[in-house]
């Protein structure tokens, strides 16, 4: 049985949904290496397996999230499932050791396992997990940290920079932004405590 209520508090990837095979395969056709980072309702792990043997070139795919490892989870939250099968998944609030995370991963490892793929981690922490992960234990895998341009995102002054965002002068501003502040990953509860602080 699938607790539906608590699924919806985290995304959760049904490597499904898909751009049409026609679009993606008029993009993909002559390139010498494909890379792909968040995929998520644009390519499922059939397509990028066709994709591979559409162009017979590597795919490199950058890790945006934990979701190319597990089941849907885009992110482990502690959980280890995904080093095995899966299965008896927290996020869907499951007992069945063979439930819908488990026949995700299993599809995802019979079109992927058939790719010639490589793995990017933006650090060693994401290497290590692919290194537990079931499906790309052995794959090729680098890791290479997400960039940042320091001459496009640097300090400025803060008086100028409400005036030329159009913002008022005088009272504190704070900005939160998260994909879903069901997420509790993404920390809204740490917003409000910090709010209630302010406050006092």
């Amino acid at each position: 049985m699938v607790n539906r209520k608590r699924r919806m508090k985290v995304p959760f990837d049904y490597d499904w949904l898909a751009a049409p095979w026609s679009k993606i395969k008029h993009c993909a056709q002559g390139a010498d290496v494909v890379q792909l980072g968040w995929i998520n309702g644009l390519l499922n792990s059939s397509q990028i397996r066709r994709i591979s043997g559409l162009t017979r070139s590597p795919v490199v795919w950058s890790l945006m999230d934990h979701a190319p490892l597990t089941g849907g989870c885009h992110y482990t939250g502690g959980c280890r499932r995904f080093a095995d099968r899966c299965g008896c998944c927290p996020v869907l609030g499951s007992q069945n050791p063979r439930d819908l995370s488990a026949r995700i991963l299993a599809r995802k490892g019979a079109n992927l396992g058939r790719a010639r793929l490589a793995l990017v981690a933006g650090s060693k922490q994401d290497e290590t997990l692919v290194r537990q992960s079931a499906l790309f234990a052995r794959t090729p895998t680098a890791v290479i940290p997400v960039p940042v341009d320091a001459e496009m995102f640097r300090p400025i002054n803060p008086v100028a920079a409400r005036e030329v965002l159009g913002l008022p002068a005088e009272p504190r501003l704070i900005f939160f932004g998260a994909y879903s502040l069901r997420d509790e990953r993404k920390g809204i509860r740490y917003l409000i405590e910090a709010l209630q602080i302010l406050a006092r």
